[in-house]
């Protein structure tokens, strides 16, 4: 069993650099896991 479980990954659409980040951390028993996704993007210049 993981106790955290991340991944990130960096695309480049439509010019944009997009960076998506995963992360999945676990609350203890009452709680469950907890998972969020947040996404960042920059243009290029």
């Amino acid at each position: 069993c993981q106790h955290y479980l991340n991944s990130s990954k960096l695309v480049i659409i439509k010019g944009k650099i997009v960076a998506v980040i995963y992360r999945c951390v676990k609350r203890g028993a009452k709680n469950g896991t907890f998972c969020f996704i947040l996404i960042f993007s920059r243009k290029v210049t």
